[in-house]
């Protein structure tokens, strides 16, 4: 592992930008292996704060790299599995786009940013982005700054209107720019029951999720992606067939990622195996979401914080 960066400052990745934020990286990580390379970086917001960020490139990332952001000072849902911090304060359109021309200015300093300025801003570090104040505008702010960019915004879906509306206003930014936006709600388990078991915070139920989902598939011609996040004890309670009926094969897929403890998926082979077998017998196509063994060791797998010793100075 390589660590270097301490102390430093990023100014604009994008000249053309009108947006005035700088965010000093205290610290950061640089890991490369075989097939994959990972930044880590730790930065410090206006008022002392401190997140964590992350960027992946290489084979385990899929078609393009990822800019991992949060969208708040730790998180207000409270997932079991987690281990963010208690929510803060919501971060600025100008503090979000300040994360990716930080992490973008690290990744062309190691030499892995896309020469065709094409990489995924993937809202999957703290905070739960449908309940942002700003949303809309973070995502008007990255579109000017990063014009080329792609998407993955990652929700549990809280139960209510904010959440709603902020949904509704990611399909009209996705209708008005085209933008490649990859739409993924947490659901963690096949009754509402166990979904409700995940997180402290009320979650939408099945029902409004199914109508979103409707909306969503007509409006982009995409489906949303089912994220789940077990171990194997856990897959032995998923049944398919309870949410296929509301949940659609046509308007849904799924993915699936391990519960990680420490340095450890509790998810195995065997249980990803059954996993799988079981969804794609209900007409669900599957995603391969687990993380890889540099995400898990370097602490920068979605759920996991691990902060830097330090503040670097």
């Amino acid at each position: 592992m390589e660590s270097i960066g301490i102390g430093k400052k990023y100014e604009s990745a994008d000249a053309s930008s009108n947006i005035p934020v700088e965010l000093p990286v205290v610290g950061f990580d640089y890991v490369k292996g075989a097939q994959e390379e990972i930044i880590k970086a730790q930065c410090r917001l206006g008022d002392g704060k401190e997140i964590l960020l992350s960027y992946g490139y290489g084979q385990g990332f899929g078609e393009m790299p990822y800019a991992a952001v949060s969208s708040s000072s730790g998180c207000s849902v409270d997932c079991k599995f987690c281990s963010v911090p208690a929510y803060d304060r919501c971060l600025t359109p100008e503090e979000i786009v300040g994360e990716v021309h930080a992490l973008t200015a690290l990744a062309k300093e190691k030499g892995v940013y896309p020469s065709d300025d094409r990489f995924r801003i993937s809202f999957t570090k703290e905070g739960e982005p449908a309940l942002h104040k700003s949303l809309r505008r973070s995502l008007e702010a990255l579109n000017a700054a990063y014009p080329r960019a792609a998407y993955k915004i990652s929700t549990i879906f809280p139960e209510g209107e904010v959440c709603k509306r902020n949904l509704h206003d990611v399909i009209d930014f996705q209708r008005r720019t085209g933008a490649d936006i990859l739409l993924q709600i947490s659901l963690h388990g096949t009754s509402m029951e166990a979904r409700g078991n995940v997180a402290k915070r009320k979650l939408a139920d099945f029902s409004t999720i199914g109508k979103f989902g409707e909306e969503w598939s007509q409006s982009t011609g995409r489906k949303i992606t089912l994220a789940f996040t077990v171990g194997d004890e856990d897959v032995l309670g998923l049944d398919p067939m309870a949410i296929r009926g509301i949940l659609p094969p046509d308007n849904f897929e799924i993915r699936v990622r391990g519960i990680v403890d420490g340095n450890t998926s509790l998810l195995s082979e065997g249980g990803f195996k059954a996993f799988l077998e079981r969804f794609e017998e209900a007409g669900y196509g599957v995603a391969d979401g687990r993380a890889t063994e540099m995400e898990i060791n370097n602490g920068t797998e979605v759920g996991v914080y691990q902060p830097f010793s330090g503040s670097g100075e």
